[in-house]
This record gives C-alpha cells, sequence and structure tokens, in this order.
C-alpha cells in the first residue's frame, strides 16, 4: 500500500507539470548606473538626478479596502550596476510631521511606524521571495518567504537611510547582489513588487503589483522587474568571526566558571543556487532561557528555538514535524546498551555540547530545491552510583555504593536531507530522509518519506499529500544490527484556498509504531483523524466593519489499533475588525460526547473516558496604532458530569511611551476545578492500579517586557517572567479496564497508605533577561546579555493547593539564581568588501 501511495505523488506531480503560472500584471525597469550613489536618503547625487522616475503613482490597497487605489503618492526609481540593486523612493504624504516612526530593534515587524518593502523573486515561479524592507524610523525589516512560510530569522546585509521632507519621507536602499541567489542571464525577468505601509490612518498597506485579498499567496502575485542586464552572480563568502566572554554563577551549587573563547559563523556560495552556513565553535551563551511551566501531561514539553544558527534558512526542512532542531545538544537519554539495575543517575547535564553543524540550501532555476542539514554533538556523561560487593572481611556479602559515570548519550550525528521541486502555480513535490546515528552502539533512527501540493493554474484549489516511513534500528554487533520498530504515517487533504467560500477535508492516519523522535517531534502515534473545515470571509469594508469571517471545524478521530473511537468535536469561531481597527474574535469547542484518552494512563492499551465537555471564549483587541494597546481574552470551560469548571483571562496591554521607549504586560490567569487526571502507579502481585484524582489548579503567570532603542543601530532591552502554579489532589480513584474510574474506598487507601495532598505541587519558576545590541557596522554587533532563572518546588504541605496569595512571603522567595552575564562581538567581513578595498 506504501508503494502504491508513492506511485501516486509521483502520477499526479507528473500530470501537473503541464498548469500554467497566473499572468503577472505590471512591469518596472531598472536603468544602469554608471556610479553607485552614497547611501544617506538624501537622492540629491547627479547618477540619481539623471535617472528618470520608474514609476510615479498611487500603489493598490491590500488593507483594508483590498484593490481600491492608495490614498497616497509615491514615486520610484530604480537603478542597478555590478554591485548591486539601488532603490530611491520618495513616499508623499500631505501630514509628514504625523509619520509614525517609532524605533525598535532589527525585525520588529510590529512597530507603530510607516514602511516601505521590495520582494524579489529572482527565478520568477511565484514560490519563493526575498523581503528587504526599511521603516520611516530607518529600522530594517527582511525575512525569506517560501510557499507562504516566513523566516524571519534570515539576515541580510544591505543599506539604507531615510530622510523627512515637507512634502513627506524618503529613502535609499543599496542591496548587494552577493545577497541573491539568481542565474547568469543576459536579461532576466524577475518577479518583484514594492510594498508600503501607513499605519497613521487606517494602516494602510498598498503594494505596486495589485494582491488580491481573496486569493492564496503573495509572491504569486507579484508584477515584473526588467532592465538588468550581464550581471555576473559574484562569490558568495561571508565571515561572521566572534570574540566572546561569559560568566557563569550557579547559585544553586554556589559554582562560578568564566570563558573566554572565539569562533566564526561562514556563509559560501558554493553555486549561484546554493549556499553553505558552517558554525564553527558555535556559542549560544546569549540564547534566551525556555520558558519552565508545571507539566502534567504524559509528553514532553515542546519548547521554541531560540539559537539563531538553528532558526535561519530552515524552511526546506519543515516537513510534518520530522524535523526539530531542539532534538540537537538536548539529552535524549540514549543510553549505550541497556542500564544494569545497579546503576543508580544522580546528576545529568542539561545539554549535549555542540560539536559542529552546518546546512546547505538553496533552488535552481528550474525550481529544484536542495537542502542539506548536519549536526554533530558530544557525548553526555552522567553522573551515577554503582553498587558493588565490599568484600569487606568482617561484612564478606555486604554491598556499598561507588561513584561512577555513565554514558547517557553517545557522540551522536544528525542529519536531514531533502529535495524540492516547485512547479506550476504554487505547487510543489518533495522528498527527504533523516538519520540519527549513534556512536557505541546506541539505538539509531531514520525516517524517509514524500509531501506534494498541487495547485490549480487559478490558485484556488489545492490537493495535497504527505508519506513518512519510520525506522529504528538498535546495534547487536559491531557489523551488525536488527530493526526493532517500523511505522507510518500518510495524510491527503483536498481544499479550496482562495475566495470567499473556503473550505477542505483531509485524512490523516499514523500506524501503532510510528516513531519519528530521534529529530522530530510526535506525542502520540496510532491515530486516524478525518477533519474538515468551512469558512466564509469578507475582504473588504463593510457597514462598520473592515474585515469579517466565520468558520466551523469538525474533528473525528479514532484510534488506529485496535480500532476504537476516540473523539469527536467541533467548533464555529468569528472574527470581526471594525473600522476603527478594534478587533474582537469568539468561539465555541464542543466535545458533545464521551471521548477517550489512550495516554493519559501512561500505560499502552490502557484508556481514560472523558465526559462530554464544551469551551468558550471572547477574545478583544484595540488600535494598535495607539499609544495604548490592549487584547483581553476571558475564556471558560465545562464537564458537567464532574461538575468541572475551569476558567481564565489573558492581558496584554502595551504603552508606548515615545518613539524610543515602551513598555508591555502580559498576565495570564487559570482556575482549573475538579479536573480528572493521572497520580500515580501501584504495581502489585495480584495486579496493577493506576490512580487517578480530581485536582484543582491555580496559575498565574505575569511577565513585564521593556524596550528602550537609542537610535536604529542600538537598543536595550529587558523581561521578567514569574510563573507559579498551585495543583491539589480531592478524591482518588482507580481506573477501570472500561475506562471509567471508581472512587477508592477507605480500607484501600489506608491499606495503601495514600492521601490525595501526597500529589500536591507548587512550583516557582522566574526568568528574567536583559539585553544590550548595538550595530557597529553593517552586520557586526556588539552584545552584552544577562540571563537568570531559577526554579524550585514547595514540598510543605500549608502551602501545597491554597490560593496563591500575592502577599504571602514564600511567593516572592525563590532557590538560587543560575545567571549566565555575557559579552559578544560579532563582525561582518565580506569577499567583496575586501575585494573592492584591495
Amino acid at each position: 500500500m506504501k508503494l502504491s501511495l508513492l506511485l501516486s505523488y509521483f502520477l499526479l506531480g507528473i500530470s501537473c507539470l503541464a498548469l500554467s503560472q497566473e499572468t503577472i500584471n505590471n512591469e518596472i525597469n531598472a536603468t544602469y548606473l554608471s556610479e553607485s550613489p552614497s547611501i544617506d536618503g538624501i537622492g540629491d547625487e547627479k547618477v540619481w538626478q539623471n535617472l528618470p522616475w520608474a514609476y510615479e503613482g498611487t500603489f493598490t490597497q491590500f488593507i483594508p479596502d483590498n484593490l481600491e487605489p492608495s490614498s497616497y503618492v509615491s514615486h520610484i526609481k530604480l537603478g542597478y550596476n555590478n554591485k548591486g540593486l539601488y532603490v530611491f523612493a520618495k513616499l508623499d504624504d500631505p501630514e509628514p510631521a504625523t509619520i509614525p516612526r517609532e524605533l525598535g530593534l532589527r525585525d520588529e515587524f510590529g512597530k507603530a511606524s510607516d514602511r516601505f518593502a521590495l520582494i524579489i523573486d529572482t527565478y520568477n515561479q511565484g514560490q519563493n521571495g526575498t523581503y528587504f524592507g526599511v521603516t520611516a524610523a530607518g529600522v530594517q525589516l527582511d525575512l525569506f518567504n517560501s510557499n507562504g512560510n516566513e523566516d524571519v530569522g534570515w539576515d541580510a546585509i544591505y543599506s539604507t537611510a531615510v530622510q523627512f521632507t515637507n512634502e513627506g519621507w524618503q529613502l535609499e536602499m543599496e542591496i548587494p547582489w552577493s545577497m541573491l541567489r539568481f542565474s547568469k542571464e543576459a536579461a532576466p525577468t524577475w518577479g518583484f513588487n514594492m510594498i508600503r505601509e501607513v499605519r497613521r490612518h487606517g494602516r494602510e498597506l498598498a503594494t505596486w503589483n495589485p494582491m488580491d485579498a481573496e486569493i492564496d499567496g503573495i509572491i504569486n502575485q507579484s508584477g515584473k522587474l526588467k532592465g538588468i542586464q550581464n550581471i555576473e552572480p559574484p562569490l558568495r563568502l561571508q565571515l561572521y568571526p566572534y570574540l566572546s566572554a561569559v560568566a557563569g554563577i550557579d547559585g544553586v551549587n554556589n559554582e562560578t566558571n568564566t570563558n573566554f573563547g572565539g569562533g566564526m559563523d561562514v556563509k559560501l556560495g558554493i553555486s549561484e543556487s546554493f549556499t553553505l552556513d558552517l558554525t564553527l565553535i558555535p556559542d549560544f551563551s546569549q540564547v534566551q532561557a525556555d520558558d519552565q511551566i508545571l507539566n502534567l501531561g504524559p509528553f514532553e514539553v515542546q519548547y521554541d528555538e531560540n539559537r539563531p544558527f538553528f532558526k535561519e534558512g530552515t524552511e526546506l526542512f519543515d516537513r510534518g514535524n520530522i524535523f526539530y532542531s531542539r532534538r540537537v545538544g538536548q539529552v535524549n537519554r540514549a543510553f549505550v546498551g541497556d542500564v544494569p539495575d545497579s546503576i543508580e543517575i544522580v546528576s545529568t547535564p542539561t545539554s549535549a555540547k555542540l560539536i559542529n553543524a552546518f546546512k546547505v540550501t538553496g533552488r535552481t532555476p528550474k525550481g529544484l530545491g536542495i537542502g542539506v542539514f548536519n549536526a554533530t554533538t558530544n557525548k553526555v556523561i552522567s553522573e551515577a552510583l554503582a553498587s558493588r560487593n565490599a568484600n569487606l572481611p568482617e561484612y564478606p556479602d555486604s554491598l556499598v555504593q561507588v561513584s561512577t559515570e555513565y554514558v547517557m548519550d553517545p557522540v551522536t550525528n544528525f542529519n536531514m536531507v531533502v529535495l524540492d521541486q516547485n512547479f506550476g502555480t504554487n505547487s510543489n513535490f518533495s522528498v527527504w530522509n533523516t538519520n540519527v546515528n549513534r556512536a557505541d552502539g546506541a539505538a539509531d533512527g531514520n525516517v524517509f518519506g514524500s509531501d506534494f501540493r498541487l495547485r490549480d493554474k487559478n490558485n484556488k484549489y489545492q490537493v495535497s499529500g504527505f508519506f513518512a516511513q519510520s525506522n529504528q534500528y538498535h546495534h547487536e554487533g559491531a557489523s551488525t544490527f536488527r530493526n526493532i520498530k517500523r511505522g507510518y504515517r500518510y495524510t491527503v487533504r483536498l481544499d479550496k484556498v482562495s475566495g470567499n467560500w473556503q473550505f477542505g477535508v483531509n485524512r490523516n492516519v499514523e500506524s501503532e509504531n510510528y516513531d519519528i523522535n530521534d529529530l522530530g517531534i510526535l506525542f502520540f502515534p496510532n491515530e486516524v483523524n478525518h477533519r474538515g473545515y468551512l469558512s466564509y470571509r469578507i475582504f473588504k469594508p463593510f457597514s462598520i466593519f473592515n474585515n469579517a469571517g466565520v468558520s466551523t471545524n469538525v474533528n473525528y478521530q479514532r484510534l488506529k489499533n485496535p480500532n476504537e473511537f476516540q473523539q469527536f468535536s467541533f467548533n464555529v469561531n468569528l472574527n470581526l475588525q471594525f473600522k476603527n481597527f478594534w478587533n474582537f474574535s469568539t468561539g465555541r469547542w464542543t466535545s458533545p460526547m464521551d471521548s477517550y484518552d489512550f495516554t493519559e494512563p501512561r500505560i499502552w492499551g490502557q484508556k481514560f473516558e472523558r465526559e462530554k465537555s464544551w469551551h468558550q471564549y471572547v477574545w478583544v483587541g484595540t488600535n494598535q496604532q495607539k499609544r495604548f494597546y490592549t487584547d483581553f481574552e476571558l475564556w471558560g470551560f465545562r464537564r458537567p458530569a464532574w461538575n468541572a469548571a475551569d476558567w481564565g483571562l489573558n492581558f496584554s496591554p502595551r504603552y508606548r511611551f515615545s518613539n524610543k521607549l515602551s513598555v508591555s504586560a502580559r498576565i495570564n490567569y487559570a482556575r482549573i476545578r475538579n479536573e480528572r487526571g493521572w497520580a500515580k502507579q501501584i504495581d502489585k502481585k495480584e495486579g496493577r492500579h493506576i490512580i487517578f484524582g480530581d485536582r484543582d489548579i491555580e496559575r498565574v503567570i505575569p511577565e513585564v517586557f521593556v524596550q528602550y532603542t537609542m537610535n536604529d543601530k542600538m537598543g536595550l532591552s529587558g523581561r521578567v517572567r514569574l510563573y507559579r502554579s498551585r495543583l491539589a489532589y480531592d478524591d482518588l480513584y482507580s481506573l477501570n479496564e472500561d475506562g471509567t474510574t471508581t472512587l477508592l474506598s477507605p480500607e484501600f487507601l489506608q491499606a495503601e497508605k495514600l492521601v490525595a495532598s501526597n500529589f500536591n505541587r507548587d512550583f516557582t519558576t522566574l526568568n528574567m533577561e536583559l539585553l544590550y545590541r548595538w550595530q557597529v557596522a553593517p552586520g557586526s554587533f556588539l552584545t552584552a546579555s544577562y540571563v537568570g532563572f531559577t526554579d524550585n518546588f514547595w514540598e510543605d504541605e500549608r502551602y501545597q493547593g491554597k490560593p496563591i496569595d500575592f502577599a504571602d512571603n514564600r511567593f516572592t522567595y525563590l532557590q538560587p539564581m543560575r545567571q549566565t552575564v555575557s559579552l559578544k562581538l560579532t563582525y561582518f567581513v565580506d569577499y567583496l568588501m575586501i575585494k573592492n578595498l584591495l
């Protein structure tokens, strides 16, 4: 069956190769410049004065009034030479003194400032494009867009400058050819668009080539850039050497350590289309600490990736969760051999040291994308206690505990290869493979598969699919191995992705042995899931609204083996934006029949019955252009059969004191009553008892973020996050074979010495971060950071399970902190810069 699925993928791909690209409307020409202008935003140099306007007029609105003319006139000049592409834009505005120009750090798209940007699709295929932008405050914004997925971590080195005049504001931009991937052609035609956002009145966003909001996609709605001739793709070699000084203070163990080091990241264009990214002696000392939570579920917590090398340029690897970069450097507990019963693990490092990592990414002129990722981590040594015979004369059979070391994880190599072919209108077909190879005979993992997306020439309907097979191997010797587990997953779906009415259906099947967690992330396989959705959206203003949408989803889920019912649910959601740019959303999720959870019991094959329930929310967001902005969400949950009643709120105010200083906060509060969950497992000769309990949870998470930006090159930001969660158990139950629960008798509780309060937990954690960043030169940064975090479980029954009291001095008491202070200088060195200097 798997073979036939793969064959059908290939046939579907071949059948759509003839689909034609949607017609592009506007064309614009760039003119050769005899010399490079200085980038100061003034535009009074002779090289600009002699150049005619390539475009003068009004762009077309994307929002709020889609496809209507913009209210503002824009004047554009485009030039090029052997160094790069140049833009001079004069943006008229009748009220230049009121143009928003809030400062921010690079790539902060949400700031209250007008902006101008280019989108360049050098292969003119309508699927992949680079975004180069600048705000009225001079802050650069860039990203890489691939099939609608935006990689904000992608950073280019380009020059911009802005100036304000009596007629509005204007800018200059220089984009070096080394920042673009393109083929050698005498007179290429590139996909091209320009974006202008005016936030003061209605947050108008307009584009040079019109973009229809009813059509899915951005890059596919580009115009054409012509006029560039005989440009040679340059050698792309960029070096990012760094020096760092790091001090670590472990308050828990009362230890201090310092480290002075250096290293380098390298970007090398190995061809006109492909780039090698390499990190040598990586340094992640300035990475934000993970936000810890009290995890009551049966699965791991999925954390965001904060390491720059693993965030940038990974869009090719984003395939059905098979690539979860946090696995690299994670302690995976892939023990070398079986852990003897006499070994007791005492302590384990929190991470595995990264030895090296590289990735090769790019796409050919014919649309073939190739991605190769490889990383190697060092072995993880744990401290352990081993029992051995003391062999003392007076006690010949005595055992003692001796300190030893145990290999928790061996040296491990992580690898992924992707081939992705674009064709037609936003269509693609890809194959990929991941491998995790561990030394010293530990288990290895392998996943291979393919996916496709096929769209009609009008970009309206879509058929897509996914197939993967996972393999895990256990080595029996130096040259032999046996397959211990093999599984598969496939997904097929049909969607209408454009227009007012949109809908879709899909089927997803995962076998019971499907396991991608060596390099990917998967919480629970062995499922058959069917989902359908229907939505109606209004994109143009009407009555008191800018836009509106209503949608409904239906989900039906079964266990695959054995074939048992899991869950049926549906939801309805309403989203509105008013003409004053306030937003409103509400929705209700309903599970109208009892469902079965096969993971909460923590035992394979055992299920837990959850009674019918519903969840409802209301969310309101004010106008983001105002100095004060907030959004507020109130939600409630009910499970009547258990008398379970939950409610919570999220409140996120923000105040902009000036264009340089802003303060924002977020308060998350939840109060959960009479939800039933796992507490303990008791194994006895007569059988196993899985103990559940009714539990109350109270959780509060206050967070404050302060940002002070001195100018477009220098800024200071800080964050403080406190997490507090209290868990209190009440009645205890025994889980039955049919998934129901039975209240435990007083006799059983007394015999097993079970007391509900013994399962109570009280968890507090604190994160504090402070970051200073100064762009000392294009692409070069001096950063100083402070990262501190701590956590603590309270074991005192006097405090467990009681309502959180901010006046309680124990609330503010925490364990000593683990802190890191670092200073890092990264300097950008480009081969072309050196060549021009010489």
